[in-house]
């Protein structure tokens, strides 16, 4: 599969948008298996969002769940990361295709969306708690730091949630893969990246998940920040 997607994305230059949509098309349907993550690699203003929503509108029109993502928007947010969990919940909520999505059961997604996002996010983030059955119980203006065992435990729990998120909506699309695009990654903070990647690697595309991850960004960017927060020693 490498090798394809070596040969797709380094072909001529003067090949046009359309036979470029036209082949990572095909990959996309024919080739690849969820999990799985591609990039669509290009400097700023090198056409990779228009690219990228070429192939979101082929895919929406042969029945596949496309979801599209800007963490740059969400730079305000304590965590990309949980912004775009929240964002995906959100956009699974409002469809009418999921109406059990409430009661699935979640627990850390539901409380993204109950808390509201920004609240929501420091509650985690911050390692403190009020009332959410994850953690142990405290009174609802109290915040205590959490161990470290139920940050293990908070991680697993939304990789679970996110694992049967995706399972619930591919079974609304005859078991197709959910297609998420992530544009402008490359414009966010380096810490941003480096977090986003990292749960991309670690939880997103974790063993059974349904999802297919195409992030539009200059991968040499993306090299440089995952340098610069893991220096090589010696």
């Amino acid at each position: 599969d490498s090798q394809v997607f070596e040969q797709l994305l380094q072909s001529e230059h003067d090949q046009s948008h359309t036979e470029f949509v036209t082949r990572f098309h095909r990959l996309l349907t024919q080739t690849i298996q969820p999990p799985y993550a591609v990039s669509i690699d290009g400097l700023w203003g090198t056409g990779k969002t228009t690219v990228m929503r070429h192939v979101q509108e082929q895919l929406h029109q042969q029945g596949y769940p496309v979801f599209w993502f800007n963490p740059w928007k969400y730079r305000q947010t304590d965590n990309v990361v949980l912004a775009f969990l929240q964002s995906l919940y959100l956009s699974a909520a409002d469809c009418r295709y999921f109406p059990e999505l409430c009661a699935h059961g979640t627990t850390i997604l539901q409380m993204l969306v109950e808390a509201g996002l920004d609240a929501g996010l420091k509650i985690l983030v911050n390692g403190t708690t009020t009332h959410n059955p994850l953690f142990a119980s405290c009174s609802a203006n109290a915040y205590t730091p959490l161990p470290f065992e139920a940050y293990i435990k908070a991680q697993r729990t939304i990789e679970q949630e996110f694992i049967e998120l995706l399972l619930l909506i591919s079974r609304h699309y005859t078991h197709k893969p959910v297609v998420i695009f992530v544009d402008d990654l490359d414009r966010c903070l380096s810490g941003d990246v480096v977090h986003f990647l990292q749960a991309l690697k670690h939880v997103f595309l974790a063993q059974g998940s349904q999802a297919i991850f195409i992030c539009g960004i200059d991968t040499d960017i993306a090299c440089q920040y995952l340098v610069d927060a893991y220096p090589c020693k010696g």
